[in-house]
């Protein structure tokens, strides 16, 4: 049954091979004589053929009731049946559809964090941060400010604790903003580091956003 969560590893031209591989398992756990796990494997059978004949959008909710009469079928307490599903249900978890996703910058907004923050550090310290599930291009924008205009403020774009980025800098005195297109994966924290060039001068950072539109690839 384990085999359902390699779904989401498997490239969409073998998915139908993939999806054999798991009802060869399911055949093999029917073989037990256990009362009511039959049944069990017959609601996993039947969902695995719909997935057969599905369209990618309906993937998703149909490995979700998967995941489901799996758990129902771990509650029959029977030897070995436990740990078999157990020793396969990581490849569940594995099922990302965000593998056949990808990100293109644009002007969209996906994620934002609008609010004013402000340090005096003059070394760089982390002021926002958000997180993307999807790979590919997206446009980081941002807004800085210094209000004296006395001193530069400096923000760098960050990937997980680490500078991605170009260096962006101002010191007009007003807020102005930022952006840039940059490469991230799924699952990557996109952060904004702040700093000021005079430490009785604070840097101001406000609408850090992350702009993009989210496509299909086709195959």
């Amino acid at each position: 049954l384990q085999l359902l969560k390699g779904i989401r590893t498997i490239d969409l031209p073998n998915l139908a091979s993939g999806i054999d591989a798991i009802d060869t398992v399911v055949d093999a756990i029917r073989s037990t004589d256990v009362v009511n796990l039959a049944s069990g494997i017959a609601a996993v059978d039947t969902i695995v053929a719909n997935i057969h004949d599905t369209d990618l959008p309906a993937v998703n909710t149909l490995v979700t009731t998967v995941d489901s009469v799996v758990d129902n079928i771990r509650n029959i307490d029977v030897p070995n049946i436990q740990a078999n599903i157990d020793v396969n249900e990581s490849l569940l978890d594995d099922i990302q559809f965000s593998h056949y996703l990808y990100a293109v910058a644009s002007d969209d907004t996906l994620l934002s964090d609008d609010g004013e923050e402000s340090t005096d550090s003059m070394v760089y310290v982390k002021m926002k941060e958000l997180r993307v599930v999807v790979p590919g291009t997206y446009r980081i924008t941002f807004s800085i400010n210094e209000p004296t205009g006395l001193s530069t403020v400096n923000c760098t774009v960050y990937k997980n604790d680490g500078a991605h980025g170009t260096p962006q800098s101002d010191s007009s005195g007003s807020y102005v903003e930022k952006t840039e297109d940059l490469v991230f994966e799924a699952g990557d924290l996109i952060q904004a580091y702040l700093n000021t060039s005079n430490s009785i001068r604070p840097a101001y950072i406000k609408e850090f956003r992350v702009k993009g539109i989210i496509n299909i690839h086709t195959v």
